[in-house]
């Protein structure tokens, strides 16, 4: 039996207040730590100005504005759960450490046994759950993406409209949602336009023959550039011969965008433009294609 006398007492009356020291200044830590984290978002969502992937007329009434309050209810909801989540977490870390210079007067058999049962319970029920909890968790402290971030994850491209703590939606350019639990999200590669800023190199690829005259072509292509509402004047577009090939002649032009959406209409508009220019110069082009960075073609079957 487990008897405390007036000198065998102390170590571990001392031993569990300190113990319980160190789980309040933990829990106080964390707690100072989700509230600065959660202000930052909130601070983060105030400041964008769109919610949506591409610039467009929205059939919904203010959607920007009911896009931000759906995002700052759901950043509120996750860390309200987050501190849910950590009190209780943290009350049984703190029991389980409290008891430890009691195990030795239970039988190995019966801690042994209960051990094995909460392993078996957690890893076949709640292993799914656990794993996309923690997930979560990770991704709202690290930050490898947040509400309104552009990105690019498994052919998709879209912003991302909600982070909860189990899964994350991501606003396709289409106004489509797509759906990845945070487990499986955090071991995905995907392109964050949004990460630092967001600003775009955004590039047109194109084929001209031979008998093109070049300076005429890149005249056209940069004015193309120039002259796009979408394009942001830090420097003049650039423009370069790529490659020689047995066909045509591949070129680039690109330009400043202040945003991945403004990047996608500037290759569009660039490309309108200089079908036009190519017509009116009889300039025949062989192949035509555009590009933003790594990002794909929105519509199946190849680039627009």
């Amino acid at each position: 039996m487990f008897v405390f006398d007036a000198l065998g007492a102390y170590p571990w009356v001392a031993y569990w207040v300190a113990v319980t020291l160190g789980a309040l200044l933990v829990f106080a830590w964390f707690q100072i730590r989700i509230t600065r984290t959660e202000n930052k978002r909130v601070r983060h969502l105030k400041d964008l100005d769109d919610f949506s992937t591409l610039s467009t007329d929205s059939p919904l009434e203010d959607a920007d504005k009911k896009a931000l309050r759906t995002a700052l209810k759901s950043v509120h909801t996750r860390f309200r759960a987050t501190r849910r989540i950590l009190f209780p977490g943290i009350l049984l870390l703190w029991a389980i450490v409290m008891a430890f210079p009691l195990l030795n007067q239970l039988p190995a058999t019966i801690i042994s046994s209960f051990i094995g049962i909460i392993a078996v319970v957690l890893g076949i029920a709640g292993r799914p759950f656990i794993e996309n909890v923690i997930a979560g968790l990770v991704i709202s402290f690290s930050q490898p993406l947040r509400i309104g971030d552009t990105l690019l994850v498994d052919e998709h491209w879209g912003s991302v409209e909600d982070i909860s703590l189990t899964f994350t939606i991501i606003k396709r350019w289409d106004w489509r949602r797509y759906i990845i639990p945070n487990s499986q999200l955090l071991q995905k590669e995907f392109i964050n336009y949004s990460l630092v800023d967001e600003y775009q190199w955004a590039y047109v690829e194109f084929w001209v023959a031979y008998d093109a005259d070049l300076e005429t072509v890149r005249q056209l292509a940069v004015d193309a550039t120039r002259d796009n509402p979408y394009f942001a004047d830090y420097e003049e577009p650039a423009f370069w011969l790529m490659e020689m090939g047995k066909e045509g002649m591949r070129c680039w032009v690109a330009g400043w965008t202040d945003s991945p959406s403004a990047a996608w209409n500037l290759t569009h508009s660039i490309r309108a433009q200089l079908m036009e220019g190519f017509q009116k110069h009889g300039i025949t082009c062989h192949s035509f294609r555009h590009q933003v960075l790594d990002q794909p073609s929105p519509l199946p079957g190849g680039n627009p």
